[in-house]
């Protein structure tokens, strides 16, 4: 039978392995659907503020999450930004999706993995689809679990998107066809930027769009 002095050494020694089940991360990095066959994946511009993202995250300690679209056979993920993290590969991840919005991914990995972020900064493309989406489910999710201080970031010159075609277009914009890109300000269409501050209007507590 354990007295109060086993039971205290055992605890003493279990509640280590306990704590490091469980890391947490002050932000994480998520970088939506930046691959090789997006035609927005591969906007200068975007890709330059991302690896500058990236570069911050790094210096941050940062967990590092890469999101990607996998229902297409072809969904590499852009080599440059990832050959990035080669060297960061302990806070790096990638979480697959099939639809516009990783949010509910992203939670499940983390849970699984028993990580906790604070703060979310999402970058990549496209702005008004998977980016959108994903920040308003993961805004949905940090309501639904009341995790006070939690907030996602959207700095807008770090997303970007393409007028043509389904998922690889701007269909939300409705740009008319033909006209490759209206930039506003890093690669927004207009259309795309009011979305993104419609976003942070349902969500004044959680979601904030960096003007940049």
């Amino acid at each position: 039978m354990l007295n109060f002095k086993s039971i205290l050494i055992v605890t003493l020694f279990l509640f280590p392995l306990f704590a490091q089940a469980q890391t947490s991360y002050e932000r994480a990095l998520v970088i939506i659907d930046m691959l090789q066959y997006f035609p927005a994946a591969h906007h200068q511009e975007i890709n330059k503020k991302i690896e500058e993202q990236i570069a911050l995250a790094k210096s941050h300690s940062d967990l590092i999450i890469f999101v990607k679209y996998t229902q297409d056979a072809d969904s590499s993920i852009n080599k440059n930004l990832y050959g990035l993290t080669s060297d960061y590969q302990n806070h790096t991840m990638i979480v697959g999706k099939n639809s516009n919005s990783g949010g509910e991914e992203i939670f499940q990995t983390l849970d699984e993995n028993g990580i906790t972020v604070n703060k979310f900064i999402l970058v990549g493309v496209n702005t008004c689809l998977c980016v959108k989406d994903t920040a308003t489910t993961l805004a949905k999710i940090i309501g639904e679990r009341k995790l006070e201080g939690t907030n996602i970031t959207i700095p807008s010159n770090a997303c970007h998107c393409h007028s043509r075609g389904n998922h690889n277009g701007c269909t939300a914009c409705n740009v008319p066809k033909g006209i490759d890109s209206i930039l506003l300000g890093g690669g927004q269409h207009s259309a795309c930027n009011r979305n993104l501050i419609t976003l942070s209007k349902m969500f004044p507590s959680i979601i904030k769009i960096l003007q940049q």
